[in-house]
């Protein structure tokens, strides 16, 4: 699925305990991860930076450390100037496949890692990100959600069928690959289009949207390329909601408690969602559980 990840550190202990988690990657396919962290103007102005920013150099180097201790192959990259930037050069220059990034749900835009600049990576990136979840800690102040869980437990795909929709599809058949077991599909009826002039239309809707999911289910059985035998091994869920979109995935969200949440949302830089406020933005921002954000291409 992915082989080569940039994560994005600020070198604080959120940062640590995104770093202490890392082994979630390889359920992802992981193994060579680049380790970047982009010096912020408070950086090259403080006490830490006046030997050069060996100080930092030297965090650096430990969770690069820790994390070929992982069983990953690492590798240090440093920037300066706009973290959002930095990454998107850098994943290009090292021909990375996934941008990783922790975020603390609600709060992403204000920004508990990376200088407050998380949403500015997520909307800059031409490649799929994931967006691991932080949450306070009394004693750690931040720290990852749950550093164990397997990414690949429980899979929650949202879809409103849009070609950028289907451009997260393939990926969720190489989940079911590599070992997922219990898939949700979700599809929301958007209120604001039905009602009130379609209202007599949702029993044809429900039937159309059904087609749609079960559709979606083969395609990612044929992208997984696992046999027959396997197939009855595994549980698709077909949830079909009513409502307003972001609202009712936040509800799927809180039903189905998945490992991880795919959407597909638009690429160029995802400019037009953020504009737009469009539902993987609000359920980005909103959400408890890691996120796959997959761009059209």
């Amino acid at each position: 699925m992915f082989a080569r990840a940039l994560v994005a550190t600020d070198l604080s202990p959120a940062s640590q305990s995104m770093i202490n988690g890392a082994n979630k990657l390889s359920s992802l396919g992981v193994k060579e991860i680049v380790l970047l962290h982009c010096y912020s103007a408070n950086d090259m102005t403080g006490v830490s930076f006046a030997n050069g920013g060996a100080e930092l150099d030297v965090l650096l180097q430990k969770q690069a450390d820790q994390l070929q201790s992982l069983g990953f192959q690492t590798s240090t990259r440093t920037c300066t100037g706009n973290p959002q930037h930095g990454v998107k050069d850098v994943a290009k220059d090292c021909a990375c496949d996934l941008v990783v990034i922790g975020s603390h749900g609600h709060a992403i835009r204000s920004g508990m890692h990376l200088g407050g600049r998380a949403w500015g990576i997520i909307h800059n990136s031409v490649l799929p990100v994931l967006v691991m979840r932080l949450v306070a800690h009394e004693k750690e102040g931040v720290k990852l959600a749950d550093e164990t869980a397997n990414l690949l437990e429980r899979v929650m795909l949202a879809t409103d069928f849009s070609p950028q929709a289907e451009a997260a599809v393939p990926y969720v058949g190489e989940m079911v690959r590599k070992g997922a077991r219990d898939i949700l599909l979700v599809h929301v009826q958007d209120a604001a289009v039905i009602d009130p002039y379609l209202m007599d239309k949702r029993e044809e809707f429900d039937l159309f949207d059904r087609q749609q999911l079960e559709d979606t289910q083969r395609k990612i059985f044929d992208k997984s390329g696992i046999d027959e035998s396997r197939k009855s091994s595994i549980q698709v869920n077909i949830d079909i909601r009513y409502g307003k979109p972001s609202m009712e995935l936040l509800e799927a969200e809180s039903d189905f408690n998945p490992s991880i949440i795919v959407m597909g949302t638009h690429g160029k830089g995802f400019v037009k969602e953020i504009f737009m406020g469009s539902v993987s933005h609000a359920v980005t921002r909103h959400a408890k559980t890691v996120m796959l954000l997959i761009p059209q291409k």
